[in-house]
């Protein structure tokens, strides 16, 4: 069952990837590969012992989460498309190769299974909100080198430009709520264990809520606001992946 599943879920992956130009096929295989991504989840991330949140399962459900934001917030840039597709599919062969549980389970807790679902919502948000930035940024420099593609494209910048500050807001709305939760329900939230996640996290707080801050007061826009975007995902990303990966892979080897 486990191949089966490993080769359906890659395979409309691979589909959604190499069907951009043909959006109803995209949207079709982007489906089908949800959901067989999301029984894959049900059935390695919740067992009776409790949460399995190790480093796989981590990046099996923020590529997952990641791809339906995409979908929900209606981007079709393949700047956008193309990393998520490639981010799904490592972290399904990922998963597959490693299908013994590194780390020991997490009991049951709604403050932990709460904390630990905004962090990855938040994460997911930011993390297609950074890549649309990069979209954006080639849209602009395409409008001003090559006007008529933009046209011909039908591409509203202003539009694309409000679509990702909504994100970038939403996102890191629930990255503060992620904290927030974290610092009241989590005993040792700023100590050993979690000390570097949070540090990186808040360091990602600050950097997203800087460059929200820049766009209302200064109207940051363009380049200046990818490289904030992606400074801060970095800073997330090794925050909420790297530190796992440090954890499980580098230090207990």
């Amino acid at each position: 069952m486990d191949t089966f599943l490993f080769i359906g879920t890659l395979a409309a992956w691979l589909v959604w990837l190499l069907t951009q130009k043909r959006p109803a096929i995209a949207f079709t295989a982007a489906a089908v590969a949800l959901v067989l991504q999301g029984y894959w989840i049900a059935l390695v991330l919740v067992t009776a012992e409790g949460w399995h949140f190790d480093l796989k399962n981590t990046l099996l459900v923020a590529s997952w989460l990641a791809a339906i934001t995409a979908i929900i917030a209606r981007i079709r840039s393949a700047w956008v498309h193309v990393p998520l597709s490639l981010f799904a599919m490592g972290a399904v062969v990922f998963a597959y190769l490693e299908r013994q549980h590194i780390s020991p389970p997490r009991d049951f807790s709604w403050q932990l299974d709460l904390h630990i679902t905004l962090s990855l919502v938040a994460f997911a948000i930011l993390l297609v909100a950074t890549l649309f930035a990069g979209a954006l940024w080639h849209h602009i420099r395409t409008l001003k080198n090559a006007p008529a593609k933009i046209s011909k494209q039908n591409i509203s910048v202003l539009e694309e430009e409000q679509k990702l500050f909504t994100l970038i807001l939403i996102g890191w709305l629930t990255l503060t709520t992620a904290l927030i939760s974290g610092l009241i329900f989590i005993r040792d939230f700023l100590g050993e264990n979690l000390g570097h996640k949070v540090l990186f996290s808040l360091l990602a707080w600050f950097v997203f809520g800087f460059l929200l801050a820049a766009r209302a007061l200064k109207g940051w826009r363009g380049e200046k606001a990818v490289r904030w975007a992606v400074a801060g995902m970095i800073l997330l990303a090794v925050g909420f992946i790297g530190t796992k990966f440090v954890a499980e892979w580098l230090l207990a080897a």
